[in-house]
């Protein structure tokens, strides 16, 4: 698989959005605290980011198992083996952390709701896994894709067949983020996607591209109101009309990673992509930490913000190279 170390960097970077929002509420220093704990800049969009680097490498991975000729099961091993076995592990070490700082015991409906990713309104108990149940469902319709060999228009037909459902039901999948992900993948079939040229011009398109999504960002995909659901899939903005996630974020998102595939880069600073998965999942085991320890009520200043992210990225750097990378290697290599 081709790797473009610009899309590696601006999977880091949607990780740091991811992580900003997070800290938001307690951050306390000059100029940072004016931008984002005052919602001028809602870094819940790098989730936006990553579905539709998600639908990119999909495609591609789709594209090599046709021309290839391989096995669909390959697909499918692969794909598992980076998603549940580092997430599975996190999920019961921390459901172990709970039970012994408040014995309270998850109920078990909820419990396999969270480790199996299934359909549910409510968050997981790694509240930003989230997410992942619609990676999962990418997975099966991309899977299908590659089983009757119509890689593209399988999976654009179940989207937009779920989106048109959703319209008239609460069908979870139908929700629109899950064009953002068929955004990426239909730019994985570009007959020129690999071509890197023109490279003035893709610069100056990732640059307009990251400022509209800046002003894109002063929305924010929360609601206070419980009534309003799903909360994630409208932003809301203090000024203009509310608008659904898919034009809000997705676009601009979209916008984002079109021009930064575009760009050609030769760097070893992109190896921090390796690490965003990791990254993701452990932030909210810290901060609730963090919180229990009545880290919550300091105030988030220079110093403690940038030690506690310190903390955090070495955990996410150990985590992918312990636990994560041998994982994905060993059932990889059991399974191919």
């Amino acid at each position: 698989m081709i790797r473009f170390q610009s899309i590696e960097i601006l999977r880091f970077l949607a990780a740091a959005g991811v992580y900003l929002s997070h800290c938001s509420p307690s951050i306390q220093i000059p100029i940072v605290w004016y931008f984002v704990a005052d919602h001028y800049f809602h870094g819940a969009i790098g989730v936006d980011i990553f579905f539709v680097i998600s639908g990119l490498v999909m495609g591609l991975s789709a594209q090599r198992s046709i021309q290839l000729s391989l096995p669909p099961r390959r697909f499918v091993v692969h794909r598992l083996a980076k998603i549940f076995p580092i997430y599975w592990l996190i999920t019961t070490v921390w459901v172990l952390i709970i039970l012994l700082h408040d014995k309270r015991i998850p109920g078990l409906s909820y419990f396999l709701d969270s480790i199996f990713l299934l359909p549910s309104n409510l968050d997981p108990i790694i509240r930003p896994a989230w997410s992942l149940r619609y990676e999962l469902y990418f997975y099966l319709i991309v899977l299908l894709g590659i089983k009757s060999k119509r890689v593209l228009a399988v999976p654009s037909l179940l989207i937009f067949l779920g989106c048109l459902l959703n319209l008239y039901t609460n069908y979870f999948y139908g929700a629109s983020i899950t064009i953002e992900f068929l955004l990426g993948y239909w730019l994985s079939f570009q007959k020129d996607f690999m071509i890197k040229k023109d490279q003035p011009t893709a610069w100056a398109g990732f640059i307009l591209s990251l400022l509209l999504l800046l002003f894109a960002s002063i929305g924010t995909d929360f609601q206070d109101d419980p009534r309003i659901v799903p909360t994630r899939m409208w932003i809301y903005y203090r000024s203009i009309p509310t608008l659904p996630r898919l034009f809000a974020w997705g676009f601009p998102a979209f916008s984002l990673v079109f021009f930064a595939s575009r760009i050609h880069l030769k760097t070893k600073f992109s190896v921090i992509g390796k690490f965003t998965y990791s990254f993701y999942l452990l932030q909210f085991p810290f901060f609730c930490i963090c919180s229990w320890w009545g880290a919550e009520s300091l105030a988030w200043n220079a110093i403690s913000f940038f030690s506690f992210t310190t903390l955090i990225g070495i955990a996410s750097i150990c985590c992918y190279y312990f636990l994560e990378f041998p994982c994905f290697f060993r059932l990889r290599r059991k399974y191919d």
